[in-house]
């Protein structure tokens, strides 16, 4: 699920704001934080 979040993330911002983009990297440092809370951050998956 972790990889999903930043592939998502990835791909909602990339070249918005400018060439690429550095949201994705944000979720990775935050999901790997040590106080980093799981049940605090939950994601809704569609189907």
């Amino acid at each position: 699920m972790k990889i999903r979040v930043e592939n998502l993330t990835r791909e909602a911002f990339w070249k918005v704001y400018r060439l690429g983009c550095t949201e994705h990297l944000l979720v990775h440092t935050f999901r790997n934080h040590p106080d980093f809370l799981q049940e605090l951050s939950p994601v809704v998956e569609s189907r």
